[in-house]
This record gives structure tokens, sequence and C-alpha cells, in this order.
């Protein structure tokens, strides 16, 4: 424990123990808004991931050493890395480092263990979004949203002579997840693609996120009867196909008994015109679909080199661990910018590029 106290703890000093806890948060909040460039009319968003926020391991040093000045105590890093949200670092900063700076006298109330307080704050986070009073931000859909929310005119994919904004990829997978309800689709069922790379393959990815149903990427290099495995095996109520690849599923549909429904994605000289008359008068607004980082979102089959393709189910959170253990360790191999652009060497039907594409 430091000797000299810091401005900001003897503010915090002279205010009642009540009031402590609320004015370090504000503390707290004011260094993240500076690093992120938060404008101060703007909602710090507490409960939102740092990865969300566009935290990087650079800018978590940063935050670092601004909240060890303020304090006059030496924060570590892991602290920041081990802590998902804003509102997190405040809750480690009042039960373990306020306690050190005012020890409290004998007759002072005996606070609650570290543990059991802990274990309230996750009790509270969980009821809060049972509640609907924050999102899951490890989804799909929720960073989807709020790259939406807060870069609406950002380029979020770019395809041949195609630029997809933030918020046209929000409004289209808004419209096509409208237009699966429509069909008939809802949670866990299995929404299958058979085609090449297009933006539209995102559109439809994601859609099935917002609305709890799963993608089931069909490999087109897959022979006739592997594709009829695949759609077989994964129960696919709905398949979305390109043209070139339309004659292979003609042959099999006797066979697909759960095969509902076939969109053509387009027509001989209409390139995705199909696809996108199928979704046209389908509203843009938001899906009032409350979806769990726990949700299967994708069932990705493999090549079948040692029989036929196998099923793997992934599930929204398969897709941030990775993440947020690489910024737990202090790694910043995954150090993306705003101003980045990535370049997608994979396929959509492999983890890969929905990996990359979809939490970027």
């Amino acid at each position: 424990m430091t000797t000299t106290r810091a401005p900001a703890v003897e503010r915090l000093r002279h205010l009642p123990v009540s009031e402590r806890a609320t004015e370090l948060e504000s503390m707290v909040a004011e260094q993240f808004r500076a690093v992120l460039s938060i404008p101060d009319d703007e909602p710090m968003p507490l409960y939102e991931s740092l990865f969300a926020l566009g935290m990087s391991s650079v800018l978590i040093g940063e935050v670092q050493q601004r909240l060890s000045d303020l304090l006059g105590e030496n924060l570590h890093s892991p602290v920041l890395f081990n802590s998902c949200t804003v509102a997190q670092v405040v809750d480690y900063l009042t039960t373990d480092v306020l306690p050190d700076m005012f020890p409290q006298s004998a007759s002072a109330p005996t606070a609650l263990p570290l543990a059991m307080t802990r274990v309230l704050w996750d009790n509270v986070l969980h009821e809060m979004r049972r509640g609907g009073m924050i999102s899951y931000q490890h989804t799909i859909a929720a960073r989807i949203a709020e790259h939406a929310r807060r870069r609406p005119d950002v380029d979020a994919i770019l395809f041949e002579d195609v630029r997809v904004s933030y918020a046209k990829l929000h409004a289209e997978s808004n419209r096509v997840g409208h237009a699966l309800l429509r069909a008939g689709l809802d949670r866990g069922s299995r929404v299958a693609y058979l085609g090449r790379e297009s933006h539209h393959f995102y559109t439809i990815a994601i859609a099935c996120a917002k609305i709890g149903a799963v993608l089931v990427p069909v490999n087109p290099r897959l022979t006739t009867a592997e594709i009829n495995h695949v759609l077989r095996d994964s129960t696919a109520e709905i398949l979305f196909v390109e043209l070139e690849f339309a004659s292979l599923i003609e042959p099999l549909r006797a066979d697909l008994a759960a095969l509902r429904h076939m969109v053509d994605m387009d027509a001989p000289g209409d390139r995705y015109g199909r696809f996108l008359r199928w979704f046209a008068d389908c509203p843009p607004h938001d899906l009032e679909i409350q979806v769990d980082t726990d949700d299967p979102v994708a069932q990705i089959y493999t090549s079948g080199t040692t029989g036929l393709p196998k099923g793997v189910i992934l599930a929204h959170r398969t897709f941030f661990t990775f993440i947020d253990n690489m910024q737990r360790a202090g790694v910043d191999w995954i150090d993306w910018r705003p101003e980045d652009r990535s370049l997608s060497a994979f396929p959509g039907l492999h983890a890969g590029a929905t990996r990359g594409s979809c939490t970027a």
C-alpha cells in the first residue's frame, strides 16, 4: 500500500462509505471513455464485453496505466484481461482494492467474503440477462447489432464490387430472419446453404443466428451422395441453393423428408434476384427473440476423409472463446482495429471463415 495518497483516493476518502463504489465506477468509466474516445454525451456501456467495445491488448495496457496512476496502486494487467466488462473491473476494484485503501474499524460491519460477493454479482448479471436488461454480448446476433449501432456506415463485407455496410447487413439479416420465421423456421431449425461464397451467405448466416436457427453450410465439392447425407443427417428444413448446383438437388428431393422449402438464389441472367425477392416484403426491424451464448448457431460438416461427413455443432460462444482466452493471456495475435480489413482465405462453410467474419 502506498504512503502518498493519489488525488482520486483522497476524493474517495472524504466520501461516505456508501458512496465510494458509485464514485469509483464513475472514475473507472471515465478512463475507459478516454481510451475508447467515447463522447461524454454517449452512455458508457458497462456490461458489454471489452472486446465488443474495441479494446485491444495495447488499449488495455493504456487503461491499466491510467487506473494505476489514478489510484496510486500498481494494477496488474491480468486484472483487466480476466475482466470481461467495465462493470467487472469496477467490481474487482470495489471488493479487492478499496478495502485495502480504507481499512474498516473494528466496529464497522463485516463485508461479505469475496467469493460470495462474486457469486451474488454473477447472479445479478444472470437475472438482468433473463429480464432483457442487458443482452448477451457473446452472440453473433449481438455483435452485429452493436456494430450497426456504433459504426453503421462502415463496410462490413467487401465482395467483388459489392460493399455492404454494418447497417445494411443488420437490416437485411433482420429481413431474412423475418422471412425464415414466416416460412415456419424457428429455434433449432436447420437452414442449409449450397453455393459459392457471396455476401448473401453471411446475411443468411447472421439471420439464423438472430432467430436461434442453425446454419448448415454444404460444401459444393462434395459428391451427390455426400450432399444427400448432409441434408438428411442435419434434417435441414430449408435449403438455399445457387443455380449452378440446383440440378444436384432435384434427384434427391424424394429422399429428403425434412426438407420443406427450397429457395433458388438466382435464375439465368438474374444473379441473386430470386433470393432478394424472397425476403423483399419483410420488415427490417429487430427480431424479438432472445438468443443465448450457449445456443447452437452452426452445424459444420467434416470432409468425410474416413467415411461420411460428420456434423459438428457450434454454439455462439465457440466463436468468442479463443478471443477471450488470448485477451486473458495478454496475447495480441488478433488485434483488429476499426480501420483494419481482414481477407478471408476460407470459404464460408469453414469454421474459420464464419468465426472471423461474424465476430470481427
